[in-house]
């Protein structure tokens, strides 16, 4: 939902302060949550989710979600500092929201390492042209976000498994309109599942939970009125961000040079984890090339591809 256009003629400094705030809400929602895969998953889930979230096809702040994600969190594979700010989060949680469930056919491997590595996919969108957004790494599990705009996010991987990433987004705004600093924090819970389908498709499916601490009462209060408005941007983020991975994981599949051309790009990236990108991209191909070669012709004999020129641009 777009906000009506700001005029300083016909707009008082209370409406002012309050039409910021809710841009701030926005933008920390669209770091945050977002930090885009095909469609909503319609189908019966997979079995690593058998005994996980109830899944949702649309956002929802229900109670009984939110309980169930508090009881999920890996609090014993916390650190004591990570163990903290995720209590006191929660504790002081404003807005909840369970993101609906997305669906994509796209590698575990390759999922991972995107999960893990957040700034190969903002780099591929700064590269493309679709994003403002710059992603550097500041630590082993720490990055911080600049949307350019006035919303500076410190975004923390405060777990990470193969079915579970703790992920904590503080953020703050800094715009015009305002006479001082708007700060909030965002918990989010990611689970996984996986399943592979008989042909060797791989499919993923996750699923966010997100709590936003605001320290503002003024944005507090604008974030409980319009949970439902800032809830569907984090959706659509959500599910735009999915997208993007579905469709690199097969671009990677299909034409790894480009990723390598990509990550030639990524000015911000380092260099070890752009080559661990390439590496992947190759491999995938291979794999696919290897399932094809599989894959019996319609005479009954299998067919038989070859990675020549991939082997050939690594210089094997």
């Amino acid at each position: 939902m777009s906000l009506p256009p700001l005029s300083t003629n016909s707009t008082s400094d209370a409406d002012k302060q309050t039409l910021s705030r809710r841009c701030w809400l926005r933008r920390m929602l669209s770091l945050g949550c977002g930090a885009g895969l095909a469609q909503v998953f319609a189908g019966g889930l997979p079995q690593a989710f058998a005994q996980q979230p109830v899944a949702v096809r649309e956002g929802s702040a229900d109670r009984a979600f939110r309980d169930e994600a508090v009881r999920a969190i890996p609090y014993r594979n916390l650190s004591p500092r990570a163990r903290s700010i995720t209590q006191e989060v929660i504790q002081n949680t404003a807005v909840y929201r369970r993101l609906p469930m997305e669906m994509i056919a796209c590698d575990p491997e390759f999922y991972l390492f995107v999960v893990n590595r957040p700034d190969t996919v903002v780099g591929i969108w700064e590269n493309l042209g679709i994003s403002e957004v710059k992603l550097n790494q500041t630590g082993t599990n720490t990055y911080v976000a600049d949307d350019g705009r006035g919303t500076k996010t410190d975004i923390e991987f405060l777990h990470r498994s193969h079915d579970k990433h703790l992920i904590l987004a503080k953020g703050s705004y800094e715009g015009p309109l305002l006479k001082r600093t708007l700060n909030g924090q965002c918990l989010m819970l990611l689970r996984t599942g996986y399943m592979t389908e008989k042909d060797g498709t791989y499919f993923v499916a996750h699923q966010i939970d997100a709590f936003l601490k605001i320290d503002d009462f003024g944005a507090k209060m604008i974030a409980k009125t319009l949970q439902q408005m800032f809830g569907k941007v984090a959706d659509q983020n959500f599910s735009e961000i999915s997208s993007f991975v579905g469709s690199l994981a097969q671009k990677a599949e299909r034409d790894p040079q480009w990723v390598e051309q990509m990550t030639t790009e990524m000015r911000t990236v380092h260099p070890q984890v752009r080559q661990e990108m390439v590496k992947l991209a190759h491999k995938l191909a291979d794999r696919k090339d290897l399932k094809a070669a599989e894959q019996p012709t319609s005479g009954g004999t299998p067919t038989r591809q070859t990675s020549v020129r991939r082997k050939i641009s690594r210089g094997q």
